[in-house]
């Protein structure tokens, strides 16, 4: 039995913990021998607390890295999408607001009379932004 524990030792050196520990639970059951029987028992809880401790903290980088993959970043194209297309159609309720306003104070204002021009090409240029943004070219 004392060959067996020097060999579970060398299989913990050579980092074969699995190994190892089948070999201290081994001893630890089957040896008549109890101070040899408790080194083995100790080295045994040693060895799964240490593969427990392994395990859990690869499980635990692997669902953080699949977490971070789920999750867009913050500057991802669905969010920009949706502060453009706000921005956006506040701008156009600006224009029409302003436009309607000069209309009725018969206020002779150039903007008033360029509104649906700049309206077309602010939904062209807004709807181009949206494209870049996704990715994807002209």
């Amino acid at each position: 039995m004392r060959s067996r524990y020097r060999e579970g030792l060398s299989l913990e050196q050579k980092g074969d913990l699995e190994g190892a520990f089948s070999i201290f639970t081994e001893i630890s059951e089957l040896s008549n021998d109890k101070e040899l029987k408790r080194y083995a028992r100790v080295k045994a809880d040693n060895i799964r607390a240490s593969i427990e401790a392994v395990s859990f903290n690869f499980d635990k980088s692997d669902s953080a890295q699949e977490s971070e993959q789920d999750q867009p970043p913050a500057w991802a194209p669905e969010s920009a999408n949706k502060v453009a297309a706000i921005f956006a159609i506040c701008y156009i309720i600006f224009i029409w607001t302003a436009s309607i306003a000069a209309h009725y104070l018969q206020l002779d204002l150039s903007a008033a009379s360029i509104n649906v021009p700049t309206i077309i090409l602010t939904s062209f240029i807004c709807s181009e932004v949206f494209k870049r943004l996704e990715g994807r070219s002209i």
